[in-house]
């Protein structure tokens, strides 16, 4: 998740920075606030975005990668970094929740509580407190002395019915709710002060439009700016009572400069999508080479390969003789027949007295053992529910790297045979990777080659036990190719 954040944020930079220079100096609020909520979203989801990359696979590969062998590392201690960090955010997110509800739940009490008046679509909500106007959702909270002695200037309530009817309680609502689990961004900050700022000129936009006399409306306006500190989700009046608010009342601009910024948009976006996405390589099979026929004579087939020899088997054991049926004797009773003659071994010895004596037979010959494998070499395979780490882009893109970074020395010896080379290391939570060990290398060179190999490589996507990253031992046997 970290390369994520990070190209989040850039995404985010880059976009605040064009807003900033670019379109906040123009008077078009609505398609600013578009560009704004879509810049933010837009943000974080590109980085799943992916963009596959086909690279053409030369007709011989000097390595191939053969089969991955991974088992987790157990990892008792609880007290680790990891779960520190894991503790923090969530206590952090918690207090902002808990924060974020009871802002909630003090409006509604209010809207409960207060008196409402329905006026179109906006509802005014009589409160005792002696604040200015302000609005969340279509509620517009009014003190009711003031309401009632008539005290409250035509502007003042069409600027809160603006926020209202454009529903900017919305934008604020979102851009809290991603505060609460993006707390440690932040240019979302940022953000959120452009978006309410943005948000006030939509409605002095609206009393202008209503009122030509600008002059008395930022009158009346510094004339009500309160001192007090505005509800927190709310549409204020006195929110950010700048010089740059006034300014952008009185200010013009050109329709065809408004549509050519607008334009220069969509390269912008699509740029981002080309640079923050997430590249993948994959390798283009080689096409099959064909051998050229003049046509006067048929091509022989191919030769088929030769079976391997097969198996030796040990020699069946001597077959059991047949025992005869037992005999009925005179008087009904079975006899049984005489035990057989011993069998006659091909050496004799002779005893003192002159006689023969036979040696008994020799024992079978014992079963071949079968071959033992190096356990370091070929691990079991993962436990059930236990997933393997993968290199990003998966076997194609590490295949692709072998190729480019892996530097065979000068001293490897050259044949038409590949030598299998066995490297074992582990990777990490993050992806990272360490301990690396060869396991198996005929030639004894190759050991610095496929060490800087591993170590300077990106980040895997480390193995998952019941869906959390763990550590795992990695075996990567390669047969590595030089002619």
């Amino acid at each position: 998740m970290t390369p994520h954040f990070i190209k989040s944020g850039l995404c985010l930079c880059c976009l605040l920075v064009v807003y900033h220079f670019l379109l906040s100096k123009e008077k078009m609020y609505h398609f600013n606030r578009f560009y704004l909520l879509t810049a933010i979203v837009f943000s974080l989801l590109i980085p799943f975005n992916t963009l596959t990359e086909t690279v053409s696979a030369a007709a011989k590969t000097p390595v191939v990668t053969a089969a991955l062998y991974a088992r987790a590392i157990a990892d008792d201690s609880f007290l680790n970094l990891e779960n520190g960090l894991i503790a923090v955010y969530l206590f952090v997110s918690g207090l902002l929740f808990f924060r974020f509800t009871m802002n909630l739940n003090s409006l509604f009490r209010k809207i409960r509580s207060g008196e409402q008046i329905k006026q179109d679509s906006r509802t005014l909500v009589l409160i005792p407190d002696k604040v200015l106007p302000f609005t969340f959702l279509h509620y517009i909270f009014i003190n009711k002395k003031q309401i009632r002695k008539n005290k409250i200037e035509p502007e003042l309530l069409l600027h809160e019915t603006a926020h209202a009817r454009q529903m900017h309680s919305l934008d604020i609502l979102f851009i809290e709710l991603l505060q609460i689990f993006l707390w440690f961004q932040p240019l979302l900050y940022f953000y959120k002060k452009a978006i309410r700022l943005n948000h006030e000129f939509l409605a002095d936009e609206a009393v202008t439009q209503k009122h030509t006399e600008v002059t008395d409306y930022q009158n009346l306006i510094l004339s009500k700016v309160a001192t007090e500190k505005p509800m927190a989700l709310t549409s204020n009046l006195a929110y950010l009572v700048t010089k740059k608010r006034f300014i952008m009342m009185t200010k013009t601009s050109p329709p065809l400069r408004l549509t050519l910024i607008k334009l220069c948009m969509i390269p912008l976006m699509s740029g981002m999508v080309f640079l923050f996405s997430t590249k993948v390589v994959a390798q283009e099979k080689p096409a099959a080479k064909t051998t050229k026929n003049n046509g006067s004579k048929p091509l022989p087939p191919p030769t088929p390969p030769t079976p391997p020899p097969a198996p030796q088997l040990p020699p069946p054991p001597p077959p059991v003789e047949a025992r005869p049926k037992k005999a009925a004797s005179k008087n009904g009773k079975a006899e049984l027949p005489p035990p057989p003659p011993p069998r006659e071994s091909s050496k004799k010895t002779t005893s003192n007295n002159g006689k023969d004596k036979l040696l008994p037979p020799p024992p079978p010959p014992a079963e071949p053992r079968p071959k033992k494998t190096a356990l370091n070499e070929f691990p079991s395979p993962p436990a059930p529910g236990t997933t393997i780490p993968e290199f990003a882009g998966g076997m194609n893109a590490w295949n692709v790297y072998v190729q480019k970074n892996l530097k065979i020395p000068e001293n490897f010896p050259k044949s038409d045979t590949p030598q299998r080379i066995a490297v074992r290391f582990v990777v990490e939570k993050d992806g990272s990777t360490s301990n690396v060990a060869i396991v198996k290398d005929p030639t004894n060179i190759m050991k610095e080659s496929i060490t800087a190999l591993i170590e300077s490589s990106p980040k895997w996507v480390p193995g998952k036990s019941e869906g959390k990253a763990i550590r795992s031992e990695f075996y990567l046997p390669l047969m590595v190719l030089h002619k």
